[in-house]
């Protein structure tokens, strides 16, 4: 199994087969340790090693696809508009496909 195939595994916590905007949000809100409803490449890195096993250029990857600004933290819209970019078809929901379109050309 690719490592984005593990995250999308994970992501999908009901195992429906596909990641719902609930989903996503819980999933980076736990990553967000000091509250601020930010998260640093710190709290990204801790928490895709935690999640993943992911090393830090994993990491460092998936935060800079995510980061479009280029701040250095993740915002909760750039968090939603990422989730848009994944969400292919509209449907509100991202399946394994699309989920693997993006991220598979990352990892």
């Amino acid at each position: 199994m690719s490592f984005a195939e593990q995250m999308y595994s994970k992501i999908d916590v009901d195992g429906d087969g596909s990641i719902s905007k609930k989903e996503w949000a819980d999933f980076f809100r736990a990553f967000d340790k000091d509250g601020n409803n930010q998260i640093d490449l710190n709290e990204f890195s801790t928490g895709m090693a935690t999640a993943f096993g992911a090393n830090g250029d994993q990491a460092k990857k998936a935060f800079d696809k995510i980061d479009t600004d280029k701040s250095g933290e993740l915002t909760v819209d750039e968090i939603a508009d990422f989730f848009k970019v994944l969400d292919k078809d509209g449907s509100g929901d991202v399946s394994k496909a699309e989920f693997l379109a993006v991220w598979g050309t990352v990892f």
